[in-house]
């Protein structure tokens, strides 16, 4: 995919747009999650099906693992997504964000899996917006679940639309579906 290209680039002054629907094949071909440094205009499309399964402490685990200072992604949406993880941070368009994000949609659902033993952010369109970031004219309809078999000495926040946000903005933005949590095994 070309869109797993955008990796190699580094810096904020490259511009890519999206010039027709990508579908990313579901279950049959997982998505290893990339850092964006520059700018995405999803352009109005769609990516559908993206899949990540991760059992890999301390990953970042989305669509993009982070979307860096100065980058940003606008006029996306994002259907059918799975992603389920062990990670830090774990959303459906981006882990963690410290550039901005602009009209995106994201529905389907983002997880948690396995052992956990760090703390967690979990969100429907963002895992943890880091300080700096904004988001303006997004929603998600995604399906948010802690479930991880064991929770050792950790915190984990949750949230429809972000999981974790601080030193950030966030307008003209809603979140309309089921977050959900199950007990953990241990201390």
């Amino acid at each position: 995919y070309y869109l797993a290209n955008t990796v190699n680039c580094n810096t904020s002054a490259t511009y890519f747009v999206q010039t027709n629907n990508i579908d990313l094949g579901g279950s049959t071909t997982p998505w290893t999650p990339i850092q964006l440094f520059a700018q995405y205009n999803g352009a109005g499309y769609t990516i559908s099906n993206l899949y990540v399964n991760r059992t890999t402490a301390s990953a970042s685990d989305a669509l993009f693992s982070t979307v860096n200072t100065g980058a940003s992604i606008s006029n996306l949406t994002l259907t059918s997504a799975s992603v389920s993880s062990s990670g830090t941070n774990i959303g459906i368009l981006a882990a963690s964000v410290s550039g901005s994000i602009t009209n995106c949609i994201t529905s389907g659902t983002v997880a948690t899996q396995g052992t956990i033993a760090s703390a967690v952010s979990i969100g429907g369109l963002i895992g943890n917006l880091a300080s700096g970031g904004t988001v303006s004219n997004s929603s998600s309809t995604a399906s948010v679940s802690w479930g991880a078999s064991s929770l050792t000495g950790t915190t984990v926040d949750m949230g429809g639309l972000v999981g974790n946000s601080s030193g950030t903005s966030i307008t003209l933005s809603s979140y309309t579906g089921t977050i959900s949590a199950t007990e953990a095994v241990g201390t």
